[in-house]
């Protein structure tokens, strides 16, 4: 079996997940559901019973063919959402604009890791500079008030 074969896209990935959905709510409709989007929560809570929403749960999170296929077993909404994802897989167009949104989305993530750590340790830097400012400055006053204290004493003496 060839690489080619056996590529599933990750629903997960936006895209992906924008032509699963775009088939689920064009089958909602045809099936004569008049559904508005911002319903479809309360539908899911109303129709389906937590195992249902489990199921889909481990779908949009599943990577390879056996765990499609468990999450699919016994839901005809499941098994569609399934087949529709082997027909984008298999689409070459498709699965071209996956790999470049995955990317991007790759991308974005390093991007965002490299300029938090970048941040981070300049943080560290300016802080420690503060710091170390701050210390002898306060260790130059320190040090006056001593020398002044030092020299009284020494007068007090004489």
């Amino acid at each position: 079996m060839s690489h080619e074969q056996t590529f599933l896209m990750k629903p997960k990935v936006d895209f992906c997940f924008k032509e699963l959905m775009e088939d689920t709510i064009r089958r909602m409709y045809s099936d004569k559901l008049e559904i508005h989007i911002l319903e479809l929560p309360k539908l899911a809570e109303r129709q389906y019973p937590q195992t249902e929403l489990l199921k889909w749960a481990s779908f949009f999170q599943a990577e390879k063919k056996e765990e499609f296929e468990m999450a699919a077993e016994g839901s005809s909404y499941i098994e569609r959402a399934y087949e529709r994802l082997t027909e984008i897989s298999a689409d070459d167009l498709k699965r071209l604009e996956y790999e470049s949104r995955e990317k991007a989305i790759r991308d974005h993530i390093y991007l965002m890791n490299y300029n938090l750590k970048k941040g981070l340790e300049e943080g560290k830097e300016e802080g420690r500079k503060e710091g170390r400012e701050e210390g002898l400055e306060e260790g130059l006053t320190k040090g006056r008030q001593e020398g002044i204290e030092q020299g009284m004493k020494v007068l007090i003496k004489f």
